[in-house]
């Protein structure tokens, strides 16, 4: 078990694009880069884990249910490029207030935590200024699995160290 990263990228990926209308890519896919506005998320490679929890319940029918969640702080690097791109990155930003965004990421296991402040990054490119914004976004990922482990411990076998005897403990039958 742990965090789905690719579940992650694609829900990232699809805000990115369905908020802005634009083309963006994840920096690691070393493709060329396009020519008209454009996006780029970087996914911070440190996920911080910030809780584990471990919790066995015990149900009627004498099962275990053993549940387990884990959650973590994810850095997210979101560059914009060409034409707009401060409006863009702006854009991105201000959508984290709406409340479809807001469920979006809570349907997919992600909290919003906070975001830096937008820098403009322009920068000459083929001896002409191109703009560029720059913004890290900071989510909470969570993942959650559960498993039945089947009926409880039905017998035990202790050793009493001081005879050397062997103990059978049993669950009494009701």
């Amino acid at each position: 078990m742990g965090i789905n990263i690719a579940a992650i990228k694609t829900a990232l990926h699809a805000w990115c694009t369905d908020e802005t209308g634009e083309l963006f890519i994840f920096t690691s896919q070393n493709a060329p880069k396009p020519t008209g506005p454009f996006g780029t998320i970087r996914i911070n490679s440190n996920l911080t884990l910030n809780r584990a929890i471990k919790t066995n319940t015990r149900e009627i029918d004498e099962n275990i249910t053993t549940d387990y969640e884990i959650s973590g702080i994810l850095m997210v690097s979101i560059n914009t490029y060409k034409d707009d791109a401060l409006q863009l990155i702006s854009n991105l930003k201000s959508s984290l207030d709406k409340d479809s965004v807001i469920d979006y990421f809570n349907s997919n296991n992600i909290g919003i935590l906070n975001q830096s402040e937008i820098r403009n990054i322009n920068e000459v490119e083929n001896k002409e200024w191109e703009e560029r914004g720059q913004c890290d976004f900071f989510f909470n990922v969570i993942s959650s699995t559960q498993e039945t482990g089947g009926n409880s411990i039905e017998k035990i076998e202790v050793t009493d160290e001081i005879n050397n005897d062997i103990i059978i403990v049993e669950k009494p039958t009701p």
